[in-house]
């Protein structure tokens, strides 16, 4: 599949298991994206992209033994739906690939 088709089957998967285990997706929460850098400057960058689009930084540290360090999570308050998860994900993917990053996945919890 594309990559717009497989962040989608992605995005698709994680909700209906969050379906499957009683959550009705009614009330919206804070949904946490998760993103790897290689360099600091680089995850500085995304930092700043994100809170341009209204996520607000949830934490910045660095993971051991990688090759991909520096980690940045950050997250909106918004309703669990998959247009709008397929969006957000889309953009932080792009972005984070721009800065020879990656894109680890996104949880919300009840």
């Amino acid at each position: 599949p594309s990559d717009a088709t497989f962040n989608w089957m992605e995005n698709n998967k994680l909700i209906t298991k969050m379906k499957e285990g009683g959550d009705s997706l009614s009330k919206p929460r804070n949904i946490a994206f998760e993103l790897y850098f290689r360099a600091d400057t680089s995850r500085s960058a995304v930092a700043t992209f994100a809170t341009a689009k209204g996520y607000k930084t949830e934490q910045v540290t660095n993971a051991k033994a990688t090759n991909a360090p520096y980690q940045l999570i950050v997250s909106k308050y918004t309703q669990v739906k998959i247009d709008t998860i397929t969006v957000m994900s889309t953009e932080l993917k792009k972005e984070a690939a721009r800065h020879h990053g990656y894109y680890n996945g996104w949880e919300a919890k009840k």
